[in-house]
C-alpha cells in the first residue's frame, strides 16, 4: 500500500470505501487492463471538485491514477474509485475494487417524486442519498430508480445516464438540465455522431420516452436496454433493434485503450485538462 498522509494514499484491493467519507469520487470501468476516456473521468472528478469547492493538487492526482495502473491486475474486471476529501490540497485516496458483472438491460423505477440532490452536477456528496433510492427500486424488484424534475422532466437514474432513440435519432436530456455529466453517454453520442446518426437533445417526460428505446448508460455495465418500467403508466414498447445495441456494444469496446496510455500521459496533459475547466 502506497501512504502519503495529506496526499494521496491507495487502499489495499478488496478494502471497501465507506460511503460518507468522500466528498467528491469518480470510478472507471478497467477490463482486461483497457480503459475508456480515463481523461474525461478525470476531467469530471476535477470539476466536481471544482464545484464542491475543493482544490486538486494535479501532480498527487496523477501519482495516484499511475499507481493505480501498476497496481490493477491485468485479468479481469476492475472499477477503481477515486475519492476527494474535506483538506486544502484535497486529500485524495484510491480504491480497487472488483467490477460487478456486466448487465445488458435494467428496469427502472420512478418514486413520483423530483430528484432530491443538492448538487446534481457532481459526482460524490449525494452519493448516500443515490444508494438510498436504488435500495428503493431494488425492494420493487427493479435495479434502479429514475429522477426527473419537479415538472418531471428526465434527467438520469439513480446510477446511469439516459438515453433513447425517436426513430433513427439517438437523444439525451439537454444540456442546461441539472444532470451529471455521463462520460459514456457522452461517448456514445460521439460514437453516433462520427457514423452519421442524427443525435438531438431535449427535454421530455417519462411519459414520453416509456414508449421508445430506451439506454441507460454508465461505465461499468456499458449499454443497458430498459426492459422494464415501475411506477409509471405502462405502454406498448418497440422490439429492441439488437443489431444496433450490439452494433454500439462493439463500438464502446473497441474504442478501450489499455490504461498504462492513460497514466502515461503525463502531468502536461492533467494540466491541459486542468486549464480547461
Amino acid at each position: 500500500m502506497t501512504d502519503r498522509p495529506g496526499w494521496w494514499r491507495l487502499m489495499p484491493t478488496g478494502t471497501a470505501p465507506p460511503l460518507k467519507a468522500a466528498v467528491v469520487v469518480e470510478s472507471f470501468l478497467v477490463d482486461g487492463g483497457r480503459t475508456v476516456r480515463l481523461e474525461h473521468h478525470l476531467r469530471r472528478f476535477r470539476c466536481s471538485c471544482e464545484q464542491m469547492g475543493l482544490e486538486v493538487d494535479e501532480r498527487m492526482l496523477h501519482s495516484l491514477v499511475a499507481e493505480i495502473s501498476t497496481t490493477l491486475p491485468v485479468i479481469g474486471r476492475w472499477f477503481p474509485r477515486l475519492e476527494a476529501r474535506d483538506g486544502s490540497p484535497a486529500p485524495l485516496v484510491g480504491w480497487i475494487r472488483e467490477a460487478p458483472a456486466a448487465r445488458s438491460s435494467i428496469r427502472l423505477w420512478y418514486s413520483g417524486r423530483a430528484d432530491p440532490r443538492l448538487h446534481p452536477r457532481a459526482k460524490g456528496p449525494d452519493l448516500p442519498l443515490l444508494a438510498d433510492l436504488r435500495l428503493q427500486a431494488r425492494a420493487r424488484y427493479c435495479d434502479d430508480a429514475v429522477l426527473t424534475t419537479a415538472d418531471g422532466i428526465v434527467l438520469e437514474t439513480a446510477h446511469a445516464g439516459l438515453l433513447w432513440w425517436c426513430g433513427d435519432e439517438l437523444c439525451l436530456p439537454g444540456p442546461m438540465l441539472p444532470r451529471l455529466d455521463s462520460v459514456t453517454a457522452r461517448m456514445i453520442i460521439d460514437l453516433a455522431r462520427q457514423q452519421g446518426v442524427r443525435t438531438r437533445t431535449e427535454c421530455r417526460t417519462l411519459a414520453e420516452i416509456v414508449g421508445t428505446e430506451v439506454w441507460a448508460v454508465n461505465t461499468v455495465h456499458g449499454i443497458q436496454a430498459v426492459t422494464r418500467w415501475s411506477g409509471v403508466a405502462a405502454v406498448a414498447r418497440p422490439a429492441l433493434d439488437l443489431a444496433r445495441l450490439r452494433h454500439f456494444c462493439e463500438q464502446l469496446r473497441i474504442a478501450a485503450r489499455p490504461i498504462s496510455h492513460h497514466s502515461t500521459l503525463g502531468h502536461r496533459d492533467a494540466n491541459i485538462v486542468g486549464r480547461q475547466l
